[in-house]
């Protein structure tokens, strides 16, 4: 697992989160959350936005994910881990470009 490339530089482990992110959210009535997620796509939005935007960082991190994301029909991907089976967490985040009020009028297919 260690091994290394002759044609490659070596690769450097990545730093440290220095914040763990949550969602809370409401379904069919029903509020959840916080709930952990665990996507590393969100980790390294903040490393990002910490380098171009300083202190300012988390700030554009909670209106993009706060805001910008669930307004494009954000969907949490959920799972749960082995050691807490009954614990979900979100382990990914898929956006659609499809208007909810234009899927509602499919119908059902059964």
């Amino acid at each position: 697992m260690q091994q290394s490339s002759f044609l490659e530089d070596p690769l450097t482990p990545l730093e440290k989160p220095e914040f763990a992110f949550e969602y809370q959210f409401t379904s069919a009535a029903h509020p959840h959350g916080p709930m952990m997620i665990h996507d590393w796509e969100v980790q390294e939005a903040y490393r990002r936005y910490k380098r171009r935007y300083g202190t300012d960082a988390l700030d554009h991190l909670k209106r993009m994910y706060g805001v910008t994301i669930p307004a494009r029909n954000l969907h949490l991907i959920m799972g749960t881990m082995l050691a807490h089976p009954r614990t979900f967490i979100i382990i990914g985040l898929l956006r659609s470009g499809l208007d909810p009020a234009e899927l509602a009028k499919q119908g059902r297919l059964f």
